[in-house]
């Protein structure tokens, strides 16, 4: 099983020292009770305004609520008895044992986003294959939504053969990739030269650099190094907090950012794929569809 959503999320909140996990002791629509939050000599005020992200057993699968801001008639975290309490009820009511995260920074929601940005920027190499028709030259790559670069197109293959470990890749002798904006989206044209021969059952293998966040909102997770994961998502964390910060700590936070880009660059010599790429000139009679055959 790869790097979840969930794990990266607890990983960075504790990094920050702003994440608190814990299970369930029992609940109801409007309150938590856990008895490892038990802490007498704790101020009542630690948790207000705080999100309390809560997995649900045989129900939906999270639910978030902020805890109450403790005053003379309302107590949003109670620490002799370990209670948080919420003001918009429950849709289903934990169950003992059910599991909860509890951020004081930032939102859950926020720091998911914040993990797939990070993650839009590693990538690794992937093979398309995509079926060919007869004779066309331009194959549309509009469907493949993580394709969003011409850049990303590494190199382009004839497949030859169907039985396991004994399957060819032979270059193509030219191909294109051209970027178009199409109602407001970018969409990307593959351009190749048919071969003489029909390729109404060959096959064509496109290699490409593909983020690796296309796959973290997915039960599975993603591939991606939990180091350089965490790595890429603390520089979107702490450019989030510097855009939502007063102006100290939005000055500390850009010096946290400053540090975390650098050890992403650090890890990314060691991760990030760097393919060979073909040159290909445009003035070569390989890029000419009238001459030659391939």
């Amino acid at each position: 099983m790869g790097v979840t959503l969930k794990t990266l999320r607890q990983e960075i909140g504790k990094d920050l020292r702003e994440c608190t996990t814990g299970r369930v002791d029992s609940a109801t629509a409007y309150t938590l009770t856990d008895a490892d939050l038990i802490d007498p000599d704790e101020s009542s005020s630690l948790y207000d305004r705080a999100w309390v992200k809560l997995f649900t057993s045989g129900g939906l699968a999270s639910a978030t609520r902020r805890v109450r801001a403790s005053s003379d008639t309302v107590t949003g975290y109670d620490p002799a008895s370990g209670t948080l309490r919420w003001a918009r009820a429950l849709d289903t009511i934990p169950s003992a044992g059910d599991e909860y995260e509890l951020h004081t920074l930032l939102s859950p929601d926020d720091l998911d986003r914040c993990i797939d940005a990070g993650l839009a920027r590693c990538h690794y190499l992937d093979d398309l294959e995509i079926a060919t028709v007869d004779a066309q030259r331009e194959y549309d790559l509009s469907a493949y939504t993580y394709l969003t670069s011409a850049g990303q197109i590494v190199d382009v293959f004839w497949l030859y053969g169907d039985t396991a470990n004994r399957r060819q890749l032979i270059p193509v002798n030219w191909f294109e990739v051209q970027e178009q904006v199409i109602d407001g989206e970018k969409a990307l044209t593959l351009r190749i030269r048919p071969i003489s021969y029909s390729t109404a059952t060959a096959t064509l293998v496109i290699r490409h650099t593909r983020p690796y966040g296309t796959g973290i909102w997915t039960e599975d997770g993603t591939a991606c190094p939990l180091r350089w994961a965490k790595a890429a998502a603390l520089v979107e964390v702490y450019r989030y907090l510097q855009m939502h910060s007063p102006a100290e700590d939005a000055q500390r936070y850009q010096q946290e950012q400053l540090k975390a880009a650098a050890d992403f660059t650090s890890l990314a010599y060691q991760y990030q794929p760097r393919p060979a790429r073909r040159v290909q000139h445009s003035e070569s009679h390989l890029a000419n569809y009238e001459r030659g055959v391939v």
